[in-house]
């Protein structure tokens, strides 16, 4: 726009300078150049529109054509199934139970499974319990811990269970001081006739504990179970063992059987119990070798020492003068020997009575069976002495010792029983003992040979068949009295017409 204005001036300059025509009237200039200085302000102000710039079109290019590329084919791959993702099924939450607590097993129960170890222990001389230590699966042999008192002095051995289990056995080793035995028997096949009992460290105990203990006292022909706690547990000096002391009942024939602990382990063998003491009675004094003794020394047990014991005659005497000349110390003959038929009867007792009034004595006799008591459909029958029999001042009663065959019975039994009266009037019968007996003959004819020793210290050594079977307490018998020969102490144990044959039947003073 400046630019045009300036152009403007010059012209106007240019007219007026260079003209060579005459001088032009200098106010006519002065308007023109007036004029023109207005019209470029105004064109100023007001601007003049540019022209719209048209460009001029290019002459557009002819393409060279360039000829196309032939693609090299690309093998399209062979598309891959998809796999079918394996489903993974949500985890279900488990429920995490509330725990409930165990049952205590019932002593009944613990009873059950532990029975099976248990056995009783037949000696020559006398009856015991043991249990079952150890089994070989190889020779089917089992081990039996017991007590030495047991087996002391036998030459012979067996065991039996309330399974069914009946072995012989023998003695492998015996500590008289400690008063333990190993035994061992053959064959065990059957798995449900034993059990191996676990024989566990009885120093855990504590006074209180539970305990039970499992045996054939009294020569019973089933397990008996009593049950009590500790009383204490202590080391014995004098024998160089530990024993527990327990309130469970103990009788003979416990011995050598297990203490137990209330989950059914061994602690201990029962050995002993103290019923008097300095002239008091005494219960609940029951005493065990506990099981760490047994441990320390069962397998360096010495040898058993097998001693043949000396056979015990059946006396046959000469028949001496009741004058003749004897030492006080001598025995000799108070009544027979006699040689008596005893005939049944089935309303009461039969028997003969030597006519002596004695307290100690030594008696014999041998027994023809009537019968076979054992056959079917026979019945039992029973045999042996009456003594001490005294009705004429207290304490009056007789006591009986009797063999017993009965076809009802597995294993034949003896028993030890007491008549009394007061005033003439009968006030009881009991029994004070009884127990099995294994070397009863019970075939028809066949003889049974029974002696009885009876001494100061108010008890009476029994043999049958030269065998120790027990020893019978006289404490509350009669101070002395008559020795007979009896028949059929039990009902139905005699036949109508049967005879009983006694031979030998002899009374010695003791």
């Amino acid at each position: 726009m400046r630019l045009r204005f300036l152009s403007v001036i010059i012209a106007v300059l240019a007219m007026t300078l260079g003209c060579s025509q005459p001088r032009i009237d200098q106010s006519a200039l002065d308007a023109t150049i007036q004029a023109g200085v207005r019209q470029a302000l105004l064109e100023q102000i007001t601007p003049t529109p540019s022209p719209t710039f048209t460009p001029t079109p290019k002459p557009t290019a002819t393409p060279t054509t360039i000829p196309t590329a032939t693609p090299t084919l690309t093998p399209t791959p062979t598309p891959m199934p998809t796999a079918t993702p394996t489903l993974t099924p949500t985890p279900v939450p488990t429920l995490t139970p509330t725990p409930e607590p165990t049952p205590t097993p019932s002593l009944s129960s613990i009873v059950g499974l532990v029975t099976p170890g248990v056995v009783q222990v037949i000696a020559q001389n006398s009856l015991g319990s043991g249990f079952i230590y150890s089994y070989d699966e190889k020779t089917e042999k089992i081990e039996i811990v017991t007590n030495h008192h047991v087996i002391e002095g036998t030459k012979s051995v067996k065991i039996r269970n309330d399974q069914g289990l009946s072995l012989d056995a023998e003695v492998l080793g015996a500590d008289k001081t400690r008063d333990i035995a190993l035994l061992s028997a053959c064959c065990v096949s059957e798995s449900d006739q034993f059990r191996v009992l676990s024989l566990v460290d009885s120093s855990n105990l504590k006074s209180g504990s539970s305990v039970f203990a499992i045996g054939y006292p009294l020569g019973v022909d089933s397990t008996v179970v009593t049950s009590g706690i500790v009383s204490r547990r202590f080391f014995q000096n004098t024998n160089s063992r530990w024993v527990i002391q327990t309130d469970a009942a103990l009788n003979p024939g416990n011995s050598g059987g297990p203490l137990l602990s209330s989950d059914g382990s061994v602690v201990g063998i029962n050995t002993y119990g103290i019923v008097q003491s300095q002239g008091i009675r005494v219960e609940a004094h029951g005493f065990a070798v506990a099981s760490e003794t047994i441990r320390e020394n069962i397998d360096t047990l010495p040898n058993y020492q097998i001693i043949t014991p000396t056979p015990t005659p059946t006396p046959t005497p000469t028949p001496t003068p009741s004058n003749s000349s004897t030492s006080s110390s001598e025995t000799k003959i108070l009544a027979g020997p006699f040689d008596v038929p005893i005939a049944h009867s089935t309303t009461s007792i039969s028997g003969f009575w030597s006519q002596v009034d004695t307290k100690n004595f030594v008696t014999s006799a041998t027994f023809t069976n009537p019968y076979n008591a054992l056959s079917s459909g026979s019945v039992g029958w029973d045999y042996g002495f009456r003594f001490r029999s005294n009705s004429r001042t207290a304490p009056k009663s007789n006591d009986y010792f009797v063999v017993y065959a009965d076809p009802s019975h597995d294993v034949q039994r003896w028993y030890h029983n007491r008549y009394q009266w007061q005033a003439g009037i009968f006030s009881g019968w009991s029994t004070v003992n009884e127990g099995h007996i294994y070397t009863l003959k019970t075939q028809e004819n066949e003889k049974n040979t029974i002696e009885i020793r009876a001494s100061d210290n108010n008890k009476a050594l029994v043999l049958v068949n030269g065998v120790q079977i027990a020893i019978l307490n006289l404490k509350e018998s009669a101070s002395s009295g008559d020795i007979g020969v009896v028949h059929g102490t039990y009902t139905n144990n005699s036949v109508q017409g049967k005879i009983t044959y006694v031979t030998d039947f002899t009374v010695w003073s003791n």
